[in-house]
């Protein structure tokens, strides 16, 4: 694909930059999750031994006996950690490679709930489900304990949003 003339139209020429930006992490995420392995997903039973350790350790019984608020903190817990080792990981590789960071400060910034977009971008969504059905529990009704995120709203929000989720690839 030919590159743009940055001297005609400049407008467009960002533009141009900008879709190209955008499919290039599109399709680099498309890739990752592809090549996703079984490693990188954990299995049922090491995430049950995770979940009964943060509802034993927070609560004192094990996940089939915790209640709905319970569930959610513990699940909560668990993503929450590995999401921390992952971000670990990603900075001290990106300080190793010597990558600029990119920083976008906004007034309104409506994020919503993340518990969802953070198990299916970890691809564990399913998994979970599984192990709450067989627990007996329901994963939709967890879903809805989560309060949304006071960042922000109406459309200057969502676009934010949009541009927070498009460079985070």
């Amino acid at each position: 694909m030919e590159r743009p003339d940055k001297n005609s139209h400049g407008s467009r020429y960002l533009l141009e930059c900008f879709r190209r930006r955008i499919h290039e992490i599109v399709s680099n995420r498309t890739e990752k999750l592809k090549t996703r392995t079984k490693e990188d997903t954990m299995d049922k039973k090491h995430i049950l031994s995770s979940l009964n350790q943060f509802t034993h350790h927070h609560f004192g019984c094990m996940l089939s006996q915790a209640t709905e608020q319970q569930a959610y903190r513990a699940l909560c817990f668990y993503i929450k950690d590995i999401l921390v080792q992952r971000n670990r990981q990603f900075a001290e590789d990106s300080k190793n490679k010597g990558r600029k960071q990119v920083y976008y400060m906004s007034m309104e910034f409506l994020i919503g709930t993340s518990l969802r977009n953070n198990l299916f971008n970890l691809g564990l969504e399913q998994t979970i489900g599984e192990i709450f059905d067989e627990l007996g529990m329901d994963l939709q009704a967890v879903y809805t304990l989560e309060p949304d995120a006071g960042l922000g709203n109406g459309g200057l929000g969502r676009l934010a949003a949009c541009y927070m989720d498009a460079m985070t690839g």
